[in-house]
């Protein structure tokens, strides 16, 4: 039986959170704002991320909640988020946000947009704001609160649907611009993209500072790919599906929360979760020459655009007792 999210509370920790104007990524930012957290919320449509922004405020009974503008699909928009962060130490990065598309389009950069918006945007997000995590920037600090809150942690939303990549990814059509485009294809091969991120994140990092996951939420009936991200065909065909079989944003939630918060996720690193426990990666997504050649190539794509990456940070063990490497919470 799935256990509840922890009640225990966040207070001193700072959340960043992608796509939490709806859907699992705004019931994220709820459950951890109503444990203390300050959040915030980086969307892409500001209308929607002001809705989210009081929506939030009013269920959580926090009003530590703000919204900065981030669209995963514009890399300048990633660069103008961390520079309006100046700094300020992190201790929860949560890679929320997604998109499924019907057909082929491109982001500002040129790139294929599911696999730039669902990876490449995300993959650059958290190499620019490593050096902010608590557990890279200030893995001892004096605060009590703000040591319960070492190891820091990354939280990639990835899914099920990487099992769909039967091939891995297909680096070779990244780039091509015409044929068939398959929708579920690209789509899994970006969430496979998401767990080999993950792995290779877990890999490189001190886990007594940070820690990465990743997250299967389920099958989750929201907004995501109804915001002009899908053909009106293909959100025709989603929708009632959805409506019938799929589970609800507050439950989607439930694992990314845990994962967040709970002590077992604290000391431990690069799994992928599902509904609360570690979850059956496929062939491809446990395979550790394709998760570098995904590495290296993201490096490469980024600086051919014009937004190199700084190198991981370079750390030393936490000295004395590690502070209890959990987390905030007992899950």
């Amino acid at each position: 039986m799935n256990r509840p999210p922890s009640p225990e509370r966040l207070d001193g920790a700072v959340a960043v959170i992608t796509g939490c104007n709806s859907g699992i990524g705004l019931e994220t930012a709820v459950a951890l704002a109503s444990r203390g957290a300050q959040i915030i919320g980086a969307v892409r449509n500001p209308a929607k991320g002001e809705r989210a922004l009081a929506q939030i405020i009013e269920r959580s009974g926090s009003d530590a909640v703000e919204m900065r503008p981030l669209d995963l699909a514009d890399l300048n928009t990633v660069t103008a988020l961390v520079d309006s962060l100046g700094g300020e130490p992190i201790d929860l990065l949560i890679n929320n946000a997604g998109i499924i598309q019907g057909q082929r389009t491109e982001t500002a950069q040129g790139f294929e947009t599911t696999f730039g918006v669902n990876h490449l945007g995300h993959f650059m997000l958290t190499r620019l704001l490593l050096a902010q995590l608590r557990g890279v920037s200030d893995p001892a600090p004096e605060d009590p609160l703000q040591r319960r809150a070492i190891p820091s942690r990354i939280v990639n939303l990835a899914s099920g649907a990487h099992h769909y990549a039967r091939g891995g990814i297909r680096f070779d059509r990244l780039a091509r611009r015409h044929g068939r485009f398959n929708t579920f294809g690209v789509y899994g091969e970006s969430k496979l993209a998401n767990v080999l991120f993950t792995r290779s994140l877990a890999d490189r990092l001190d886990p007594a500072r940070v820690v990465a996951h990743s997250v299967h939420p389920g099958g989750v009936a929201s907004e995501f790919g109804m915001d002009g991200d899908v053909s009106s065909r293909l959100e025709r065909w989603i929708r009632p599906i959805e409506q019938r079989v799929l589970i609800t944003p507050e439950q989607g939630a439930e694992t990314s929360v845990f994962v967040a918060t709970s002590v077992l996720c604290g000391r431990s690193s690069g799994i992928y979760w599902v509904r609360k426990r570690p979850g059956t990666l496929s062939r491809w997504a446990r395979s550790t020459a394709h998760a570098e050649h995904l590495w290296d190539l993201s490096e490469r794509l980024l600086a051919q655009a014009g937004f190199a990456v700084p190198p991981v940070p370079v750390t030393t063990p936490v000295s004395g007792e590690p502070p209890l490497t959990a987390g905030f919470a007992l899950g």
